[in-house]
């Protein structure tokens, strides 16, 4: 049972059995244990309850089997329903059931928050980690913040590939709940992070604390690890509603159309499985949609050049 004394919520949807362990291990080594966890079952096939039991003499846990699968269709609402199971808590933190953070991700967030009372939304530098919780190097410059950055700034940011941003590594004050509303809903939950922190950013902006670090999975059972034709297509409806939306919140954008592009196709770009005319055809249509059919013609320029020289460097090799 949830004792109600803690001002942090640590919330988990969840779906899948296989790194469950090493998450709640992470948990449960944390130096500071004043945190409830709240456990949301997405009425999971496998038996997540067998691995859960375990811990609940040594975490304050509070776990949900929810009748209906949410995940499967609409993966932002079951975040959503989640943030609904926490009760007196004033933080909440987002987290996942194959991520771990370090052992001292707790301590240093009290730290900061009693430091600076002002703060809104708290952000982690990230270390990915495999599937056999090896770090994996190539990432590590691209998951260093900036101390602050604002919301047009972590836009920018992330537009360029400067950073990398999930979900797992932020921690926000639930008063941005009551202001701004719950996890902004897009396909596969697809840049639906981005938009939510650029949303709770707009205020306080988005501040990094050191010291500690929170490891993201890279399995290659999760979404941002797939790159079949449905799903690229899905992304890309994602990005298309989330750009439309950016627009609306931020207003004019500090980057040129160029960046934006670049941005947008990427994955179409490194997908393997559509041939190169559905790729043109795509990326006509897509960036037609963002701005305007001077644009598409520049875009479906820009995928042929990509085109002309993946094919070049092959033929050199």
């Amino acid at each position: 049972m949830v004792k109600q004394n803690n001002r942090l919520a640590i919330v988990i949807p969840a779906y899948k059995r296989k790194y469950l362990k090493e998450t709640l291990d992470s948990l449960k080594n944390q130096t500071n244990q004043a945190f409830s966890l709240y456990i949301g079952d997405d009425n999971s096939p496998e038996d997540l309850w067998e691995v859960i039991k375990e811990f609940t003499n040594d975490l304050q846990i509070e776990y949900t089997k929810f009748d209906s699968n949410w995940g499967g269709k609409d993966l932002v609402s079951h975040w959503n329903r989640c943030l609904d199971l926490i009760k007196n808590e004033d933080w909440i933190w987002l987290f996942s059931d194959d991520d771990c953070m370090d052992t001292n991700c707790v301590e240093v967030f009290y730290n900061h928050i009693n430091a600076n009372p002002n703060h809104e939304l708290i952000h982690f530098n990230v270390k990915v980690i495999d599937h056999i919780s090896k770090e994996i190097p190539h990432y590590e410059q691209l998951n260093n913040f900036e101390t602050f950055m604002s919301s047009k700034d972590f836009f920018k940011a992330k537009i360029l590939g400067n950073i990398h941003s999930y979900v797992v590594e932020y921690v926000f004050h639930k008063k941005l709940l009551s202001k701004y509303g719950k996890f902004v809903n897009f396909d596969l939950a697809w840049c639906s992070d981005d938009a939510t922190w650029i949303k709770f950013a707009q205020e306080t902006g988005i501040n990094t604390v050191k010291g500690a670090a929170v490891s993201w999975r890279l399995s290659g059972i999760n979404i941002s690890s797939k790159n079949e034709p449905a799903i690229v297509r899905r992304k890309l409806d994602a990005k298309l509603s989330y750009f439309i939306w950016v627009r609306l919140i931020l207003g004019k954008l500090p980057l040129n159309k160029l960046h934006i592009i670049k941005w947008f196709f990427i994955e179409l770009d490194e997908d393997k499985t559509l041939n190169f005319a559905t790729k043109l055809r795509l990326a006509f249509k897509y960036s037609n949609h963002l701005w305007d059919i001077g644009t598409a013609i520049f875009a479906t320029t820009y995928i042929v050049y990509k085109n002309v020289r993946i094919k070049m460097a092959l033929l050199t090799k």
